[in-house]
């Protein structure tokens, strides 16, 4: 067909083809505001729909819209396989119909029958839905991660599925101007509900994020105000563990809890602390599993070997375990009949004192419904890290107080607070990311963090330098490093974060101790940065290709002033080696013997001769630089330098 204006605004396409660009750049919405399981699949869809459109115009035969339907099908099909981690059910429904229908479509060439086959081809298209109902349908929380929407839209989604193409029973041409101006566009309506239901849902997801948060930190600052208090006072540990296993069991809704304590010297466990009733993960005797009390007791007096059962393995290895269904499992073999051993779901963490293993935390599900979620055990994570650090500090104080050393306090918070830096830098981000922290005298008041955001490499980035210095300033650097890892991940808000943290800390802790603190995510994949900045130094942008330098600043309070403080953020958008850079007041703050500061200006001047050089060396150029500068002159302030390169 020989394309004219005319003809173009006269047929039903300009209708669909707006359609079809509405559903794209809803779409987009979606794709920039949430990170979606499986949405690589859904944002073909538009696409092939505009395609669609345009090639009707052209060549107008109902068999280019059977087959985009296919293929719209075979793609929804994908993405509930993937949803499931099995697209082998996918891949068969492919194989499958695309044959099916042409060599149908075949016969009706042959035979000259295109009315009968017409009518064929949209009746097995009415079929297909149903198949992909009975893929959707086995989907189940037991089986599937993320399974959640799938189970709360699928009926729904078959239903308008089966609805938009029963109509073309009417029109199987798919050439009439009933199907041109409103059967097809219906067939959008799946489509379009999904996205609207993605994101109603995660909207929702978002909102109760934010509820939980609030309610989550409220309780880990009461945990953090109780320890506060224990370092004033003799320490007991184990009232410390109970109100850990307490708070863990509360903010997951586990049926029980228990911390499992190694033995002096020992690679053993035993159950130190339980709350509710935690079955013992290993075989008991027949006549003690016939009352509950008897399987306690036998528990508390069994030792678990390092290695054995799943508790004794992550004593061993010396990593968390999560098991979301026991029923699958090897390691929960002994748990899995129907009787007084029966756990249903299981997550498993270690604890550390001095750099060993301490215990294990664990808490459990007994119910067959109630299964862990992949939530429950990143949030089990905070509180295991956070104890270890507690537990850590409170052994460390206790033998300040015991011994009457005071001068041991520089040492022992010089110690909490390297525990706070990162130890490593994941390998995948290592080149492209360099930092030093030193202290000016063995306790620093600076902390920065590398945080992995997501499987695909997004991070965050802090700086945060504490006023202050001693044990306090480290147990502040606790509250906020343990407040960015609960909230980092589940927002990609950078003032989100700010405002978490600073309504956490703001009201616990004295106006004297408050903290400048910038935060920054960076997406490699896009080059996109957010930053907040709450009254530290700015973000310092070198940008490759014009070798200018830009500050960037954020207005907001440093954190713990105001509860109610609001923070900003910016967007910018970093190209192939640019280079950024933080730091906090020790860098441009040294001083030589003579007493001249260092100052930003000299920062700047290396930093610019660098820009072609990996992070690491333009880290080493920086610090060599400094070290000349200072010469022999004592440090009086803690220096923190972080460089990110693009």
């Amino acid at each position: 067909m020989t394309f004219t204006l005319a003809g173009f605004f006269s047929s039903p396409v300009w209708l669909r083809l707006i359609i079809a660009l509405g559903l794209l750049v809803y779409t987009q919405l979606i794709t920039e505001q949430y990170s979606v399981p499986s949405w690589k699949w859904i944002r073909i869809i538009p696409l092939i729909l505009l395609g669609r459109e345009l090639l009707s115009f052209f060549l107008p035969h109902h068999f280019v819209f059977i087959l985009s339907d296919l293929v719209i099908m075979v793609i929804f099909a994908y993405w509930v396989g993937t949803y499931a981690e099995n697209t082998k059910p996918a891949a068969l429904f492919r194989n499958l119909a695309l044959p099916i229908i042409i060599g149908i479509e075949i016969i009706g060439i042959v035979f000259n029958a295109a009315g009968i086959v017409a009518i064929t081809e949209v009746i097995l298209m009415m079929l297909l839905p149903g198949a992909l109902g009975l893929m959707m349908n086995n989907i189940s929380v037991y089986n599937t991660r993320h399974a959640e929407f799938i189970i709360e839209n699928r009926i729904m989604i078959f239903a308008l599925m089966i609805f938009s193409r029963f109509l073309f029973i009417f029109d199987p041409s798919h050439q009439g101007l009933v199907a041109g101006y409103l059967f097809i566009p219906i067939t959008y309506l799946p489509y379009f509900y999904i996205m609207y239901r993605y994101q109603a849902y995660y909207h929702n997801q978002f909102v109760e994020q934010d509820e939980f948060n609030s309610s989550y930190i409220n309780s880990l600052f009461d945990f953090m105000r109780t320890i506060g208090t224990a370092m004033t006072e003799r320490i007991e540990v184990k009232a410390v563990i109970e109100y850990v296993v307490r708070a863990v069991i509360q903010h997951t809704e586990a049926e029980a809890g228990a911390v499992f304590l190694r033995d002096p010297g020992e690679n053993t466990l035993t159950l130190g602390v339980v709350q509710g009733y935690y079955p013992p993960p290993f075989p008991v005797p027949a006549i003690v599993k016939t009352k509950l009390s008897g399987v306690e007791k036998y528990f508390e007096s069994t030792p678990i070997k390092f290695g054995d059962t799943v508790i004794g393995v992550a004593a061993d290895k010396d990593q968390g375990i999560y098991i979301r269904n026991t029923k699958d499992d090897p390691l929960m073999e002994t748990n899995t009949k129907d009787d007084t051993l029966y756990i249903s779901s299981l997550i498993a963490l270690p604890l550390h004192v001095n750099k060993e293993i301490f215990g294990i935390l664990s808490i459990i599900h007994r119910r067959r419904e109630n299964l862990f979620s992949q939530a429950d055990y990143e949030r089990t994570k905070i509180f295991s890290e956070y104890a270890s650090l507690t537990l850590d500090s409170l052994y460390n104080y206790s033998q300040l107080l015991e011994k009457q050393e005071i001068e041991r306090e520089v040492n022992i918070a010089g110690d909490i607070q390297k525990k706070l830096l990162p130890s490593r830098i994941p390998r995948r981000i290592r080149k492209a990311i360099a930092a030093f922290s030193i202290p000016a005298k063995g306790v620093s008041g600076d902390y920065y963090d590398i945080i992995p955001l997501t499987r695909a490499g997004k991070l965050g980035l802090v700086i945060c330098d504490v006023a202050g210095k001693g044990v306090p300033a480290s147990l502040i650097m606790v509250m906020i490093r343990t407040i960015v890892h609960l909230v980092a991940a589940g927002t990609k808000d950078a003032s989100k974060v700010l405002t978490w943290i600073n309504r956490g800390i703001a009201g616990s802790i004295d106006i004297e101790r408050f903290a400048t603190l910038s935060y920054m995510t960076y997406d490699p994949e896009t080059g996109v940065m957010e930053y907040s900045n709450a009254g530290h130094h700015p973000l310092v942008v070198l940008r490759r290709e014009s070798k200018k330098i830009e500050r960037i600043d954020a207005p907001g309070l440093p954190i713990g002033l105001e509860r109610d403080a609001k923070y900003e953020r910016k967007v910018l958008k970093l190209a192939p080696g640019d280079v950024v850079m933080v730091y906090t007041d020790g860098i441009i703050e040294a001083m030589n013997p003579a007493g001249e500061q260092y100052e930003e200006e000299r920062l700047q001047a290396v930093f610019r001769d660098n820009v072609d050089r990996e992070a690491k060396e333009i880290l080493d150029a920086i610090k060599d630089d400094i070290d000349r500068f200072v010469g022999n002159a004592k440090q009086h302030d803690d220096q923190t330098l972080i460089i990110m390169k693009a």
